[in-house]
């Protein structure tokens, strides 16, 4: 019980630095590419939202469950258009 609490907290501090990390050098990788920082940005949530689908899929497809990733994808797809109207 107490590794996973242990474990969230980890999680939690790698995601925090990981973000600030992020949040550090996204202008800079704009101003590499040449590229507006808004299409960063875009660039950059978009891949960090559709990240943990991906992870899932690449995840249950050797194991042959293919039902898992559709339906990951169609309730990530309906929470993020909830997230968006509200």
């Amino acid at each position: 019980m107490y590794f996973s609490y242990l474990l969230l907290a980890g999680s939690l501090a790698a995601l925090a630095i990981s973000s600030n990390f992020v949040e550090r050098n996204a202008f800079r990788i704009a101003e590499y590419l040449k590229i507006g920082e808004l299409a960063t940005g875009f660039i950059l949530l978009s891949i960090s939202t559709s990240l943990p689908e991906f992870a899932i899929a690449v995840i249950s497809a050797p194991a042959g469950d293919g039902a898992v990733p559709i339906g990951n994808v169609f309730g990530s797809n309906i929470a993020d258009v909830l997230v968006v109207i509200a």
